[in-house]
């Protein structure tokens, strides 16, 4: 039982023209373009960029620190503790889970961020757009005009009138302490460099 596959083997199984239908289909009944958060699909991005023909991955960038304890907090919040793994299964999960849970955590985030930044490669600069956590926190109004105009540059054309918040509260405070921040840190680098 497995959460991700290679971009061949979702070429070879997935039945691509009924997922677009049904994509169309959610968007026409809303008339709003459709979002996604991508999780299962982090390790095939340039599959789905080249399923669709209009489409924006749009990357949420976090301090990775502040990653690693969110994960830590959601296996304590969903599962009970930290030893339990928390999230789709990834490729590197049974080499990660011979880890304590802060390394653990940190080669997960590690491993997922490297798999999201290597696939984006592939994907043309109008298709996509970066977004830092604390910048959307403070500014969210900025990123939907971008948003807007990698909509605008794909014929799509959505409501401009912004009527969400103005700004959220970032959640971002660490608590780890420096040695498990530092040994966190480290793993991490590991991971991603890998």
């Amino acid at each position: 039982n497995r959460d991700v596959w290679t971009d061949d083997e979702l070429r070879e199984t997935m039945d691509v023209e009924t997922l677009k239908a049904e994509l169309a289909g959610v968007m026409r009944v809303f008339e709003k373009p459709f979002a996604a958060k991508g999780m299962l699909f982090n390790y095939n991005i340039p599959f789905l960029d080249s399923i669709f023909d209009k489409v924006i991955f749009v990357r949420i960038k976090r301090d990775p620190l502040m990653n690693i304890q969110s994960v830590l907090y959601a296996r304590e919040r969903q599962l009970g503790n930290r030893d339990a793994w928390y999230s789709f299964d990834i490729p590197e999960k049974e080499e990660l889970m011979k880890l304590s849970p802060i390394e653990q955590a940190a080669g997960q985030v590690a491993c997922i961020n490297r798999a999201i930044d290597q696939g984006l490669e592939y994907v043309a600069d109008e298709r996509k757009l970066a977004v830092q956590y604390e910048d959307f926190c403070s500014s969210p109004e900025s990123f939907f005009r971008a948003m807007l105009s990698l909509l605008s540059h794909q014929g799509c054309e959505v409501a401009k009138d912004y009527q969400a918040e103005r700004c959220f509260s970032s959640s971002n405070q660490l608590v780890l302490s420096k040695a498990d921040a530092d040994n966190a840190l480290a793993v991490y680098r590991a991971y991603y460099n890998a």
